[in-house]
């Protein structure tokens, strides 16, 4: 579970967790898709981006950095064998210091 509170600097761990019938699972493909708020569709691919971590059967994650401020989407998909998505979001408080985490 995402906590409800970020600000611009943090680092979000996205995980996905597939199962089929109670046992851990790979499917052919998984993807991770961010959306920051006002910008491009970002994407990651299992196997072909090294952000995208596969810690065993089932079990991936990537760590997301948050850049700006405001409302920001998710979405994992597993394609192919065991195909499924979820979709989510949540808000990154906005800085006073200006976006990122530079000084």
């Amino acid at each position: 579970m995402i906590s409800d509170r970020f600000d611009v600097g943090d680092v979000v761990r996205l995980t996905a967790h597939f199962t089929s019938r109670g046992t851990d699972v790979d499917p052919d493909k998984v993807v991770f898709k961010a959306l920051p708020p006002g910008g491009e569709p970002l994407v990651w691919t299992y196997g072909e981006d090294a952000e995208v971590i596969r810690l065993g059967t089932g079990h991936y994650y990537l760590d997301l950095p948050l850049t700006a401020g405001g409302a920001w989407h998710y979405r994992v998909e597993g394609l192919g064998a065991y195909q499924c998505a979820d979709e989510q979001q949540f808000v990154v408080k906005e800085t006073v210091f200006g976006e990122g985490n530079g000084a």
